[in-house]
Order: structure tokens, then sequence, then C-alpha cells
């Protein structure tokens, strides 16, 4: 934790309570929790993200393709993403931002990954996946959630913010 006043970028005030546009231009914003089915329903939008896993006992992220399969996530992964032959518990985190306006909204889901090995479904999800990322996508890998947090970053002026949980962002 950094003491004092936050350092700020140049030509922009620090005045706080809420992120700056321009310099001087104070842009209101707030953030609500998401509910676990908001937050679901938002990381089934977007075919993106990032999985945390323990490589060499570190933090390793990676970015890949993602499907929402019910209550489950399912990736598909390169061989740079290697996860443990047994259960391992990672973190999956997406999000759209819009840099401009800031807003929008990061899902994050906590709990155990392992590979799929069932042929039929690993051949059902290689086609509902269409990985867009380079590279081969040797794996395909299920996350069963314990843990899923949603945050929104909304404009706390406008009451149409607040539905966004319905809305594609």
């Amino acid at each position: 934790m950094v003491n004092g006043p936050t350092p700020t970028a140049p030509g922009r005030t620090g005045q706080g309570g809420g992120l700056m546009a321009d310099a001087g231009t104070r842009v209101p914003q707030s953030s609500r929790d998401l509910t676990v089915a908001e937050s679901l329903q938002l990381l089934a939008r977007v075919r993106f993200g990032r999985i945390v896993f323990s490589r060499y006992a570190l933090p390793t992220i990676r970015p890949v393709n993602h499907i929402v399969d019910g209550e489950t996530i399912v990736i598909h992964a390169n061989r740079a993403t290697t996860l443990s032959p047994e259960r391992q518990v990672v973190a999956y985190e997406a999000d759209v931002i819009d840099e401009q306006t800031r807003r929008g909204w990061c899902v994050i889901v906590t709990g155990t990954a392992e590979l799929v090995e069932d042929q039929d479904e690993v051949e059902r999800y290689r086609e509902l996946l269409r990985p867009w990322l380079p590279g081969p996508r040797d794996h395909v890998v299920r996350i069963f959630p314990d843990m899923v947090t949603g945050v929104e970053f909304i404009d706390p002026d406008d009451p149409d913010d607040y539905a966004a949980g319905d809305q594609a962002l």
C-alpha cells in the first residue's frame, strides 16, 4: 500500500471520486457487485479470457478461448497451459471495459480444472469453442466453479446502467 497522495498521469489532476477522462474532467463512476447468474450470463457473451494456474509453484496467466456450458467453463488450452493431470485450483477472468467511458464489467471464477478426456465430449467442445487465438490447441479443460464473482462499472447518475446485466455491454 502506498502512503500519501495517489500519483496521477501527466496532465491529470488527482481529485479522486472517479476516473479521469480528460485533464480536469471528472467522470462519475461507481460499481456494483454482480450475482452469480449475471456473472455467468456476461461470461457466456464473450469468447476470450485468461486462465490463472500454478506452474513450477508460480502463478501463470494465459489467454484462452472459452464457452460456458451450464455452470462450467470450458477452455481450449495449448501445451503452454500445463495443468496438473489431477484436478488443479485455477482462476479464470474475462472482462469488457470501454476505455473511453470507463464502463463495463469483470468476472472472476475460481474452481478446479481438469482435462476433458472423453473423446465425444472433446469433439463436441472443439466444435463449440471455435478458437481464434493463434497456435495449436491440444487440450480441452473444464473448470468447475467454486466461487464466481463479478463487478460492473457504472455511471451512478444513469439508472439504465443498473440494468446492464440484462444488456450486452
